[in-house]
């Protein structure tokens, strides 16, 4: 069986990482990824920009040479398996295949007005899913669907939002069901996890939460 390796770090509070801990990971940068770096405004995403990569190349024995993209922007090197990074509020993930093509997505399970949002992006069978709930189940179920359909397009490379409510989850899962991973963490995010298999391929999903030992962060005094 095939292995897929998620890594993910919850960071407790982006204040109480020092500065010569960002500046030190900061060396691992290259020069157009630091100005990437600089042109986040805030603290946390500039936090999480900086552990993403700083994991892609610890993960992968990167030296400081650029990631390759491809024409959707999706990173990648020439040398290594598949990888792919997402982030949001004070959690930052990815997932590495040496064998598939990989797609990750989390999100905060913050409350949101489902019902403006739904069309943009479920098929209608997928509305009716999310909109046939209510409360907690609504929200991770919207969250589900969303992160999925994120981590598909991510897989393919693509990336292209405008074709969301085209994509029928269900029905690329259901093709392969060991193709996906889905989780809900500490009860505050939503993380899903696709890969590009054949049909009866079997994958094994290897999930671990990551410390602050793993990034050398210290906190300050």
């Amino acid at each position: 069986m095939k292995t897929v390796e998620i890594l993910y770090f919850i960071v407790d509070d982006y204040e109480t990482i020092c500065d010569q801990s960002i500046s030190k990971i900061k060396e691992i940068l290259t020069t157009s990824e630091i100005e990437k770096f600089n042109r986040y405004r805030l603290l946390k995403d500039q936090i999480n920009f900086l552990l993403g990569r700083y994991l892609a190349r610890k993960k992968n024995n990167l030296p400081n040479d650029d990631f390759l993209y491809n024409e959707f922007n999706k990173p990648f090197c020439l040398n290594c398996g598949d990888f792919n990074i997402s982030h949001t509020d004070n959690m930052v993930a990815a997932a590495f295949s040496e064998q598939f093509d990989v797609g990750i997505d989390v999100e905060v399970l913050k409350p949101i007005q489902v019902d403006d949002l739904v069309n943009f992006f479920a098929s209608p069978e997928e509305k009716k899913q999310i909109l046939d709930k209510s409360g907690y189940s609504q929200l991770t179920e919207f969250y589900r669907i969303w992160t999925t359909k994120e981590a598909i397009l991510k897989a393919d490379g693509t990336g292209l939002i405008d074709r969301l409510p085209e994509l029928s989850i269900d029905e690329i899962i259901n093709r392969n069901k060991s193709s996906y991973y889905g989780k809900i963490i500490n009860k505050n995010w939503y993380l899903s996890c696709f890969v590009k298999a054949e049909t009866n391929e079997k994958i094994k999903f290897d999930i671990k939460k990551l410390d602050y030992s793993f990034f050398n962060l210290s906190g300050c005094a």
